[in-house]
């Protein structure tokens, strides 16, 4: 191969090189770039969830007892008022009952006002002497229903197994259960004071819970007990309406872990995963107001005061933290666009380089071939002058090839030329004398 064709190779390589140099730097650049800022992108994402997962998390619980102790404290207020409904009450059948009754007995009509018990045999004599101590109790309950709309059945239950009351809703049926052995009336006998009973199915069909207090004479002994029965709906409808979809559920439990109101259906409510979560991980027998959080949902709790209740509210948790999975995504949307910007620009450079290579190419060629034509063309002078001049011909000069070192050594050239020149005719001189002497020397030798 000849010296320009590797000087034009060496060139082109050397070019192409270099290019292809510079494009895998910028590429490995982009790259980098890119890595780096997918792994700082992610990082601030989680950062920035993990912070407000926290923040919004301490929030939400604090709203969920707020709303919890909010709820609690609108039904304490409701239920502190009937309470004192039923000892306003219980006072006046008391002060009745320990004065003997009224002088005027109040005619009252059976299923109407008093209803006995199939359970209990009070004699007739028995039965004249309660009408006419208690008879005058009557209206008492019949104004109760009037100011406070919120029960819907108020009665006295004696121990001799009447009842009385003055509502028509207090149904005959009635008549055949003795109310005696009713847990409410147990457990306000037991309690000695005012005491709210569970949830429980009346006689008929509905969901009560019933406000009781026991009923003493002067002497101390039980005379009954005195009983304000609520509907379920006058609570459920108003304070457990969840319309809000913010929460999942909002339900009133007992101590002992029994769901007794909810805004969804009390059984439920009881086999829902966050239920038997929230009872194990909290003492209901001490607890009064605080929070439970797991990953599906955030409950708050507060006693309901005038009861040994909770009320408690459940929040979910996805859609609280759906603010933060916004942010987020909206991070991570923006991350991506700027992935997809460093991946375009990264093409974007390849494409370039490309096309720089491929204008470079012809360039480098073309300056490449005018180079290697520049250095090869008086080498090639030089060696067909060498050529010439050993063939013998020693007239040969060598034309001009400028002032650079192809010059200079023409010029030597020349000058070794004319030296070699005179050093050949001298040579010629000096053999035409040496044979004329000879010659001179052989006629001398002849004579």
């Amino acid at each position: 191969m000849s010296i320009g064709k590797k000087i034009l190779f060496s060139l082109l390589g050397l070019s192409l090189l270099v290019t292809l140099l510079l494009c895998a730097i910028s590429i490995y650049g982009f790259n980098d770039i890119k890595a780096t800022f997918q792994q700082e992108n992610k990082t601030a994402i989680d950062d920035l969830y993990e912070k407000n997962v926290a923040e919004i998390t301490k929030s939400s619980s604090k709203l969920a007892i707020s709303l919890a102790n909010y709820y609690a404290q609108t039904i304490n207020i409701d239920f502190e008022r009937i309470m004192g409904e039923l000892n306003t009450m219980k006072g006046g059948i008391e002060t009745l009952y320990n004065s003997g009754g009224t002088t005027h007995a109040i005619p009252i009509s059976r299923y109407e006002e008093y209803i006995i018990s199939q359970a209990a045999h009070p004699s007739q004599q028995e039965v004249n002497r309660t009408l006419n101590v208690l008879g005058a109790a009557t209206p008492m309950f019949d104004n109760i229903l009037k100011i406070e709309p919120k029960i819907s059945l108020a009665y006295l239950v004696l121990e001799n197994g009447m009842v009385i009351s003055s509502t028509k809703t207090f149904y005959p049926a009635v008549e055949k259960a003795d109310m005696r052995t009713r847990d409410w009336y147990k457990d306000a006998v037991k309690a000695g004071t005012v005491n709210w009973s569970d949830l429980y199915t009346g006689t008929d069909n509905r969901s009560y819970v019933t406000c009781a207090t026991p009923i003493h004479d002067k002497k101390g002994q039980l005379v009954g007990v005195l009983a304000f029965d609520l509907r379920v709906s006058e609570i459920s409808e108003k304070t457990l309406n969840t319309g809000d979809n913010t929460y999942i559920a909002a339900f009133i439990m007992n101590r002992q872990g029994h769901v007794l109101l909810s805004s969804l259906d009390v059984k439920a409510t009881e086999k829902q995963p966050y239920f038997e979560k929230f009872i194990k991980n909290i003492d209901l027998m001490t607890t009064i107001s605080d929070y439970y959080s797991d990953d599906s949902s955030i409950i708050g709790y507060a006693q309901i005061k005038s009861t040994d209740w909770l009320l408690v509210t459940v929040l979910d948790y996805e859609m609280m933290m759906a603010p933060v999975q916004a942010v987020a995504e909206s991070v991570s949307a923006t991350g991506d666009k700027m992935e997809q910007v460093i991946s375009d620009e990264t093409r974007r450079v390849f494409f370039v380089f490309l096309i720089i290579i491929l204008v470079l190419l012809p360039l480098v060629f073309m300056t490449a071939t005018r180079l290697s034509r520049s250095i090869t063309r008086p080498v090639e002078i030089l060696a067909d002058g060498a050529r010439v001049i050993g063939e013998g011909n020693l007239d040969y000069e060598f034309a001009d090839l400028g002032t650079d070192e192809m010059g200079m050594l023409a010029t030597t050239f020349n000058g070794m030329i004319v030296r070699l020149k005179e050093y050949m005719e001298a040579v010629a001189r000096s053999a035409a004398d040496k044979q004329r002497l000879e010659s001179e020397l052989e006629v001398a030798r002849d004579i």
